[in-house]
């Protein structure tokens, strides 16, 4: 019987889908017209994603925001994203009491107005109204709905990014081979299509993502499914300009040349040579311009002043530099296959873990601002190697048992940070503790 009625369901919400759609050019993917309040019940009963434009058919605004909105779906459609529904509601068309209804439920005040739906529960809609805004604000909210908290997507974030880095040379030469690249422009990419998606999305299952953890290859496929044609594509024009400067040449470069340059480039990023701490930032920070916005990193300034002396430059205190280098023991552990282990497990797979942690001061190069000639990061990589040279057996028995007490996969690493920069190696004063209540 129960069957039964999940059959019928089924098909009163695919017949209803079908009437939503009417009019479409066949894929039921077009932004669709409601006239009446049950109607918007029911899609957003049906419809996990739903967004919703309110306007007023004699509204130059209104007016205005159609393309937009019919521009920014078909635009996810083609890159064959299917996890939402545009739709249209003309309050001035619908009758009085069904007005005064969404007008109250939806808490609409003025016209035209765009309302976010997520599993019936009403968000504000918070982007741009022009056709790219729309487009990108809709990206971005379904990508963030899938993972579980912002520090998980801003590990996913940095992970892949530093993946495509390393990857760079072997990538070019797959968008090459894909026909991705402009011809007579060999410095951008064409639109997006099948198999420069395939091409891209190869990145999660590269050499060096595949020595991280399970979870954080699964991370990288979500990052690259949303945003990896627009983050692959700017950063393939700053290559393309890296390539020409290099080779000291004016001229458009041809596509051996760039796929020659692209394997340089990746051989220059394990030795920090690039510090890809900037090129990281415009696709991960919360900054204007950024791709995703999922990190809170924030800029010293440090390069309105590179051009002054050494000496009067920003360089971060022993006790910042510690701090930021734990801050990288947690974010390596959190994302490496190490990382889910119980801490009588990594007791008994200390030389992995070892190995794990090798690279970590080279890596501090790409991880802070500057490189290996330049720049705060070259203090990060002085105080990582006086950690691990002069501490490390304590720095590895620290994180064992930060590991037994909080998990590597814990957002908050202070307690290792005050063990190993405080008690440890001396480079932050212990944090005072709270007095008890007998004490005060």
């Amino acid at each position: 019987r129960y069957a039964g009625t999940a059959v019928y369901v089924a098909m009163v919400a695919s017949v209803w889908m079908a009437k939503m759609a009417r009019g479409s050019t066949g894929d039921g993917r077009d932004v669709s017209t409601i006239k009446k309040a049950p109607d918007l019940e029911e899609l957003v009963r049906v419809q996990e994603n739903v967004l919703v434009a309110f306007l007023a058919s004699k509204c130059d605004g209104s007016r205005q925001l159609i393309p937009n909105l019919k521009w920014a779906n078909d635009e996810l459609v083609r890159e064959q994203h299917t996890d939402f529904h545009f739709s249209m509601m003309f309050l001035d068309d619908m009758s009085a009491e069904d007005r005064a209804t969404i007008e109250g439920q939806y808490e609409i005040s003025d016209l035209p107005v765009i309302k976010w739906i997520h599993q019936r529960k009403i968000l504000a809609y918070d982007g741009q109204t022009s056709a790219n805004g729309i487009h990108e604000w809709v990206k971005n909210a379904i990508a963030n709905l899938e993972f579980s908290d912002r520090k998980r997507h801003c590990d996913a974030c940095r992970r892949t990014l530093e993946a495509m880095h390393h990857d760079w040379g072997p990538l070019v030469s797959r968008l090459v081979a894909a026909g991705a690249v402009n011809p007579g422009r060999p410095g951008s990419l064409g639109s997006e299509t099948a198999e420069s998606s395939r091409a891209i999305m190869k990145v999660c299952s590269s050499s060096y993502m595949n020595a991280l953890s399970n979870i954080s290859r699964a991370d990288c496929t979500k990052v690259m499914k949303w945003h990896g044609q627009q983050v692959v594509s700017r950063h393939f024009s700053l290559f393309a300009s890296w390539c020409r400067r290099s080779s000291d040449q004016s001229r458009e470069l041809s596509l051996k040349e760039l796929q020659d340059c692209a394997s340089q480039w990746s051989s220059k990023v394990p030795n920090g040579r690039l510090g890809l701490h900037e090129k990281i930032m415009g696709s991960c920070s919360d900054e204007v311009g950024s791709v995703m916005k999922v990190c809170d990193f924030k800029r010293t300034g440090w390069q309105s002043k590179k051009r002054l002396a050494r000496s009067e430059q920003y360089h971060p205190s022993a006790c910042e530099a510690c701090k930021g280098i734990i801050d990288d023991v947690a974010f390596v552990l959190r994302t490496s296959s190490l990382g889910i282990l119980p801490s009588s497990v990594l007791r008994k797979r200390i030389l992995e873990l070892a190995e794990l942690l090798d690279p970590l001061c080279a890596d501090s190069y790409n991880r802070h601002e500057g490189d290996a000639t330049e720049g705060p990061a070259r203090d990060f990589h002085t105080q990582c190697s006086f950690l691990f040279d002069n501490h490390e057996d304590e720095i590895t028995s620290a994180i064992i048992r930060w590991v037994g007490d909080h998990g590597a996969m814990a957002a908050n690493a202070s307690s290792l940070t005050t063990e190993i920069c405080s008690r440890t190696a001396k480079r932050c004063k212990e944090p005072k503790k709270p007095l008890l209540a007998e004490e005060l």
